[in-house]
């Protein structure tokens, strides 16, 4: 397995194309989260984003996250929806078209893709750090998409 880090920003063409990267690379299922917001504000958008998601919920899965707080667990489980070309536009809108766009208590955060119940692509957006977790052949694959990235050894 290789880790691959993205360089960020990322402009929205570089996320299109990265989210259709992982959906032809077999991701099935995502998640995000709505840590920082205040009460009204995360039911107020919450509701909207999940509204529009609920045609494409898959339900939970015990999941591997990308930010793990002191005393909590790895693998929990997580609210999921399925990776298609109209959950990718919803994605891409509530994030202002930039799934790197990352504004405290205004877009979704800690984005997480799973192909086959494993992680494939993690955001932990505090830190404004990207990876995927890709074979040998897909990161060869993934190179020419033009996303700047290094390649942790």
């Amino acid at each position: 397995m290789v880790t691959v880090v993205l360089e960020l920003p990322l402009d929205r063409q570089q996320c299109e194309r990265l989210l259709a990267f992982c959906r032809e690379s077999g991701v099935d299922c995502f998640a995000a989260d709505f840590t920082y917001w205040n009460g009204q504000q995360r039911d107020r958008i919450e509701v909207n984003f999940f509204d529009q998601l609920l045609p494409y919920r898959i339900g939970p899965r015990l999941l591997e996250q990308t930010v793990i707080y002191a005393g909590r667990e790895r693998f929990v489980l997580t609210e999921c929806w399925s990776l298609n070309d109209e959950t990718i536009r919803l994605i891409l809108a509530a994030c202002d078209g930039l799934s790197s766009n990352y504004v405290q208590g205004q877009t979704p955060e800690d984005w997480r893709f799973y192909r086959n119940d494993e992680l494939l692509l993690g955001f932990v957006s505090h830190e404004h750090y990207v990876f995927l977790q890709l074979s040998d052949h897909e990161s060869a694959m993934f190179k020419p998409l033009g996303i700047p990235h290094s390649i942790l050894e």
